[in-house]
């Protein structure tokens, strides 16, 4: 090539050009990516006489100059007020700080690297129960990283020696904290006491006359001052079983119940008749579904065990119930029973068995809305009743796998669609608890997170609320089962503040101090 003019030099890195020039010097500015580690860098030449020469090629290690970042937040407690002296970890780079007076927290001199890294923080903190976990965040590099306010709710966790058929809350030691009685299909059930810090565990004083059940709850059948049990023992078709409880932690008596079905109870629901505490008379629902839907209810007349006879109520046997309420949606203050039905595989609607009298019943009023996708964790649709925005107090809250839907009722039992609350993205609905427990204002509802399937969050709803007041993360120990509920008065650090007890298959999670008194019975 001697003697002849260089026309064009081609500069290439890791295969791609970046740069193309006719004139010396043959120099090229590159910004390399953030994501190489290595350039391997290439020239090429052409002459005047259509010559054509290539250079060694030179591999070049990438070195990245760190800018870091500073990392701040807050924590509060879930009422939004600043919580001090709670560790903060910095998630996957051992780094700890402490929140301050004002519940700040701060980290210095934080690597950003490999770009684009998204940080985030969590709090565990054993010596006061304390959890939570900040969302992620794409570090700014070079300046401040803000990862906003952190709600760490005292969450206490305990792993169950089986999964759960049974579940129900009221204050069986007398004193004055929710225990929670759980019932097992495999295992003894047991009534599990709240140590006052949000600790549950299975007591010692109360010996229950039954093993394992198929279904079950707690509700107060009078002024005794217990909180009695109500449960089908698997092995008794036909029969349930009360426990009548002294409220000290031991029994008064227990005595079957006849069903008035064949078979043994697969849901069984209490409510009552009055909002007058003194007043009001429990009422109870049976449902069997193998073999075909049965249903019957049985109305409490004075004393603890006495029951109206069994009365049947008009079901279709091929489809299931999936979902029952006990709770005046007529306004005669005569508890109706409210059902979801499973019409296929996909949809489902709601049926109200109005009551007319003490033990008589009107016609069966179908809903002509149609449930679809209506989120059912081992058979039963997530379903509660209470006020949700409408002014009325028996709106039915329906948990589908995206969404809550909110139907209101005209008092006569037929229900239209009012509303529908929107789940968080890539999230997916699992329990729904029981509203009517906290004074009508509150929907608590646990959602898993499709990218991190032992990731579950709990959300609080205020009444009429299209965004949740307070969302809480929290892990499992395992995947498997349904979820359930309960929403009571555990202690914690404050006395009259709700609780939430949330079993999702074997991990019972207790959350302490979400709100305001429950409203009196």
């Amino acid at each position: 090539m001697s003697g002849r003019q260089i026309t064009r030099v081609e500069i290439q890195a890791n295969g791609q050009v970046i740069g193309v020039l006719t004139t010396p010097p043959y120099s090229v500015t590159y910004q390399v990516p953030q994501t190489e580690a290595m350039i391997q860098i290439e020239a090429s030449a052409v002459d005047d006489g259509g010559n054509h020469g290539r250079a060694t090629p030179v591999s070049v290690q990438v070195v990245e100059t760190d800018p870091l970042t500073t990392v701040i937040g807050m924590v509060t407690d879930v009422h939004s007020t600043p919580v001090s002296n709670v560790p903060v970890v910095l998630d996957g780079l051992n780094l700890m700080a402490v929140t301050d007076a004002s519940g700040q927290f701060r980290f210095e001199n934080v690597s950003t690297l490999p770009f684009g890294v998204k940080l985030s923080a969590t709090i565990n903190d054993p010596a006061t129960g304390r959890r939570g976990r900040s969302a992620q965040v794409v570090a700014v590099r070079g300046g401040t990283t803000e990862l906003g306010t952190i709600q760490a709710a005292v969450i206490r966790s305990a792993l169950l020696p089986s999964l759960i058929s049974g579940l129900g809350s009221g204050d069986h030691s007398g004193d004055n904290l929710a225990d929670v009685f759980i019932g097992f299909a495999d295992q003894p059930a047991a009534v599990y006491q709240s140590d006052g810090t949000g600790n549950l565990t299975p007591g010692s004083t109360l010996t229950l006359p039954f093993s394992t059940v198929r279904a079950g709850t707690s509700f107060r059948l009078d002024s005794v001052g217990g909180v009695d049990i109500l449960a089908q023992p698997v092995g008794t078709p036909g029969t349930a079983t009360i426990v009548l409880t002294d409220g000290a932690g031991g029994i008064l008596s227990s005595m079957p119940l006849e069903t008035g079905l064949d078979r043994e109870s697969e849901l069984i629901v209490t409510g009552f008749d009055s909002p007058d505490f003194l007043s009001r008379r429990p009422v109870v629902a049976f449902a069997a579904l193998t073999g075909g839907t049965s249903l019957t209810v049985r109305v409490n007349e004075g004393a603890p065990d006495q029951f109206s006879a069994p009365i049947g109520l008009p079901t279709t046997p091929e489809i299931p119930i999936r979902s029952l309420l006990v709770q005046d949606v007529t306004g005669d203050q005569l508890a109706d029973i409210v059902g979801i039905e499973e019409i296929s595989s996909t949809d489902t609607r709601l049926i109200v068995f109005p009551r007319t009298g003490t033990t008589t019943f009107g016609a069966p009023v179908e809903s002509s809305v149609i449930i679809r996708n209506g989120a059912a964790t081992v058979g039963t649709v997530e379903v509660t009743i209470g006020t949700f925005g409408s002014g009325r107090n028996d709106d039915v809250a329906v948990l589908a796998e995206d969404r809550v839907r909110i139907y209101s009722g005209d008092g006569t039992g037929s229900y239209s669609l009012y509303r529908e609350i929107l789940l968080p993205e890539n999230t997916v609905g699992r329990g729904i608890g029981p509203q009517s427990q906290i004074g009508g204002t509150v929907l608590a509802i646990t959602v898993s997170q499709l990218d991190v399937p032992l990731s579950r969050m709990l959300l609080l709803y205020g009444e009429g609320g299209e965004t949740p007041t307070t969302v809480i993360p929290y892990e499992l120990s395992s995947d498997v089962g349904e979820t359930r509920i309960v929403i009571d008065d555990l202690g914690g650090s404050e006395f009259g503040q709700f609780d939430v007890v949330v079993i999702d298959g074997r991990t019972l999670t207790t959350f302490l101090d979400l709100g305001p008194p429950r409203a009196s019975e």
